[in-house]
């Protein structure tokens, strides 16, 4: 074992075994206080200065609450977590946009890298990227990762295009919007006006912006069928 009086503590990796209880809308989480502090600058902040007001404790652990979504913040706290919740298991877009909100949010980079790694396989940025995430495989994206962006990309509607391109605004990934503004002004401009209360609560510019892109991509469509028609024709 050697002698005892050598041995020195870990700076790194030492835990002291404090929790953390977290509370948004009727739900607590539970967890070790040190994880957090050490991916979230934003809880630690909260954790070690604590306001002059009183604090909330339970149970001995001091309890932070935030105005989260409760099945949001929960699928968070388990990708930090439990090694099992990695990337890309995440196959729904809506979850896949809070994934992004709440690591920029709470300034989880290496959450937020991986969901903006995904969500470039649906928004390409160069048109060879666009269109090949449907039918290649790489080193880098291999098969049962192909499979999975491919199952993310078609659950895709016009709700998940509007709510993504929210989050892409919200957290300053502005080099992703056009492939999204492309990909959502592609449908019906019925079933995008028909998405609920994420088509309701958008500002009238940004409705105007997407009416507007609509109909600059059908202009484009018609142009381009025509040409193709009158290339058969000459050919004909």
């Amino acid at each position: 074992m050697g002698n005892q009086a050598n041995v020195q503590r870990s700076e790194h990796m030492w835990s002291n075994g404090n929790m953390v209880i977290i509370r948004t809308q009727g739900r607590i989480y539970r967890v070790l206080a040190e994880t957090l502090t050490q991916k979230s600058p934003v809880f630690k902040d909260l954790v070690e200065d604590l306001p002059a007001a009183p604090v909330n404790y339970l149970e001995g652990d001091l309890v932070l609450d935030v105005q989260d979504d409760a099945e949001e913040l929960e699928m968070f706290l388990r990708a930090i977590y439990d090694t099992e919740f990695t990337f890309p298991t995440i196959e729904s877009p809506f979850d896949l946009a809070a994934m992004l909100r709440l690591s920029h949010k709470y300034r989880v980079f290496f959450l937020r890298r991986r969901a903006l790694q995904q969500l470039e396989q649906v928004y390409g940025i160069i048109l060879f990227d666009l269109s090949k995430r449907y039918i290649l495989g790489t080193a880098h994206w291999p098969e049962p990762l192909r499979l999975r962006v491919q199952v993310l990309t078609r659950n895709f509607n016009p709700r998940a295009h509007l709510v993504a391109i929210k989050s892409l605004v919200e957290v300053g990934a502005l080099w992703l919007l056009p492939a999204a503004y492309y990909e959502l002004c592609a449908y019906d401009i019925r079933a995008i006006q028909s998405a609920g209360p994420t088509w309701d609560v958008l500002e009238v510019s940004e409705k105007s912006a997407f009416i507007a892109g609509h109909s600059e991509v059908y202009r484009s469509y018609s142009k381009f069928i025509t040409f193709l028609f009158k290339q058969g024709d000459s050919l004909g």
